[in-house]
């Protein structure tokens, strides 16, 4: 995983003893130091690798490779550069198994390239701070799917994460002192290299600068003494482009940026600039009036316009959020597209290349099919169709309303007309992004990986790649690998988790039916998420801020429950027409329905699963008697009783049962 391009299966398997490498072209102290990191998951081999590589990844690199593993046990490895020699070590691993002497791998032939030449994640280190040992760990882990861009977004409201010398009070005061050594970044983009992975960091401006703002308020559109935020969502604070100090500032501050990070690109955010200190702003009105700005959008657009210069001179190119389309920029600017679909056909068609993450937030804990279901390139309507089908998604149900309101949200986003002589741009590839106001270091691999192989899939793999089964099957046996090549150990995590909540493996029957609560309904909190459906936001009263314990049960579950899927397959499988199951469903639910009853009784559940396993006792009354082929009256009510959320939980087979019980009363 991702799936190869072209696999021809020869049928059988070999052992292959394992043994050193056979080197037939370049072995650069780049591809020596990974074959040593994986030599205990890897056979004798041969490695024919045609040229040596520049010191760091670029955009558009070749990334093919040949593998062959023959019926004598002979592995071949061929690639024209260090780059495919990498994607294609990491086929091999997964595809073998280790024994206590050799490997075990198909007699196959691959041959492979990925289908984009952007295949990122992007992690946010501002919210909460991700220690550098974690971003190591996440940089191994990604060269494990073939991932190939690591997108830092160092600072925001919460947090200014970048170690600037020329305006130190920055990290200090802004950070809140959590920020990264020079030598550390320097180490990650060596390490990110080593691995073919491109580092690029941004540096959110104009907006989210409440960090920056506090430790130099003369940079600010507005005269307010501020402190680095502890609370989440849209701010007003802005930087003042109408101030011609600012300018020099920037260029000095991204010029420390570059001189870190080589990558061509250089993201500076640009989204959610909230507009009132701008409004507000009588220096800032006189100043448009004067440059003929008819609005905010059109002073956005002059500062990204002034800052895209200024990188230009720094060899660099723009990457932003969507928010900054404007035909006034230079299509050399990269649009990150997160507001649904039509930000990305918005930015195509005005010529902007496009990197796609609007199906890609893993902070809104969706299943990995969820993810999986969006292709960078679909057709706008079949984009349009996807988003549309969360709405009706029964597993989404709880957050429908909010959903609704996100469909309406990227609807509001502007059209515009395409500059005249500008050809429609590229979809470059695609990033996931985590959010992390509800995520800490020691909850990211969680957060993370539990579906991220799914979308590195999607970003590598043929667009008629589509078989969320079997895309499931590989994805739990290569989530379960990855301790062999990273420090990502799911597995570990749970148990250390779970038992240091003190659950006791007697209540595994109902955390394996639990999920974490969907969309932002966590984040926004109900009083937020209703004023949000009803069209207004509130700044204060979200349940959580940066300070905010994160060390519930809610926390430390997966966001998506391979068992929980499970069960529901078996739940759903067996129907030969309505009403009717093939011989032995119903004795499975019937066993199923015991493990439910033999829950004790709330009242003995750890905090928070008390109420729950009620529900759940109650679904496996149910459930027994749908197994005698009956339905009884209180079916519905039964039903009912068990749904909605509890601690931000919720009981993933009640679609499910609902279903059945429909299907017997047919």
């Amino acid at each position: 995983m991702p799936w190869p391009r072209q696999v021809a299966v020869a049928g059988g398997a070999v052992r292959v003893a394992r043994g050193d490498v056979t080197w037939l072209g370049t072995d650069s102290p780049r591809l020596l130091a990974e074959v040593d990191r994986l030599q205990p998951q890897l056979p004798a081999l041969s490695i024919d690798c045609a040229t040596a590589a520049p010191a760091y990844p670029q955009l558009g690199d070749e990334e093919g490779y040949r593998l062959d593993v023959d019926a004598k046990g002979a592995v071949r490895l061929v690639a024209p550069t260090e780059w495919g020699v990498l994607r294609g070590l990491a086929t091999l691993v997964q595809l073998g198994r280790p024994g206590a002497q050799d490997i075990e791998l198909p007699v196959a032939v691959i041959e492979d390239a990925p289908r984009f030449p952007w295949r990122g994640l992007m992690v946010d280190v501002a919210r909460h701070f991700m220690p550098i040992d974690t971003l190591h760990r996440t940089l191994e882990a990604m060269a494990f799917v073939k991932l190939n861009v690591l997108h830092l977004h160092l600072t925001d409201d919460q947090g200014f994460r970048f170690p600037s010398s020329a305006y130190p009070k920055l990290p200090e005061i802004g950070g809140r002192g959590e920020f990264y050594r020079i030598p550390e970044l320097e180490g990650l983009v060596a390490r990110a290299a080593g691995l073919g992975i491109r580092v690029i960091p941004e540096i959110d401006v104009p907006g989210h600068v409440t960090s920056w703002l506090t430790a130099y308020p003369e940079f600010a559109s507005r005269d307010t003494p501020l402190q680095p935020s502890e609370r989440f969502g849209v701010h007003e604070a802005a930087l003042d482009p109408a101030n011609e100090f600012l300018y020099p500032a920037l260029e000095t501050l991204f010029r420390e940026v570059a001189a870190i990070f080589p990558d061509a690109f250089l993201h500076i955010g640009g989204d959610e600039v909230e507009g009132s200190w701008w409004r507000d702003s009588l220096p800032i009105r006189r100043f448009m009036n004067k440059q003929a700005i008819p609005d905010n959008a059109g002073l956005h657009a002059h500062f990204n316009q002034r800052l895209s210069k200024q990188l230009r001179w720094l060899r660099r190119r723009v990457i932003a959020w969507d928010e900054v389309i404007d035909s006034s920029l230079s299509d050399r600017v990269v649009i990150q597209s997160w507001r649904g679909a039509r930000s990305r056909d918005r930015a195509l068609q005005q010529g902007f290349d496009c990197v796609f993450s609007a199906g890609y937030y893993l902070d809104l804990f969706y299943p990995a099919d969820i993810h999986y279901g969006f292709d960078p390139e679909a057709t706008s309507e079949a984009l349009d169709a996807t988003e549309r089908a969360l709405i009706e998604d029964p597993r989404l149900t709880h957050v429908r309303k909010g959903l609704q309101w996100s469909r309406r949200f990227a609807e509001k986003t502007r059209n515009g007309a395409p500059p005249r002589g500008r050809d429609p741009g590229r979809v470059l590839g695609g990033e996931a992004c985590i959010w992390t106001e509800l995520v800490t270091d020691e909850l990211l691999d969680q957060r993370i990986w539990s579906r991220l192989p799914a979308i590195a899939e999607r970003l590598w793999s043929a667009a008629d790649v589509t078989d969320c089964d079997d895309m499931y099957r590989r994805l739990e046996t290569v989530a379960g690998r990855l301790s062999d090549v990273s420090g990502v150990d799911l597995a570990s995590f749970q148990r250390k988790a779970l038992a240091r909540l003190g659950i006791d493996p007697v209540w595994t029957p109902l955390l394996d039916v639990l999920e974490p609560v969907k969309w932002y309904a966590r984040l926004l909190g109900e009083a937020a998420l209703a004023a949000r459906v009803d069209g207004h936001e509130l700044a204060e009263g979200r349940p959580y801020t940066t300070t905010t314990p994160l060390d519930r049960l809610v926390d430390v579950l997966p966001p998506e429950n391979l068992r929980g899927r499970a069960i529901n397959r078996q739940l759903d499988s067996g129907e030969l027409r309505s009403g009717e199951f093939r011989s032995g469903t119903m004795d499975s639910w019937a066993e199923l329905a015991r493990t439910w009853q033999d829950l004790p009784a709330g009242e003995l559940a750890p905090a928070e699963l008390g109420p729950l396993a009620e529900r759940l006792r109650a679904l496996g009354v149910l459930l027994e008697k749908l197994s005698g082929g009956s339905v009884p009256e209180d079916a519905r009510a039964t039903l009912e009783a068990a749904s909605g959320t509890h601690a931000e939980l919720y009981i993933v087979v009640l679609p499910t049962l609902q279903r059945l019980v429909d299907a017997l009363n047919a």
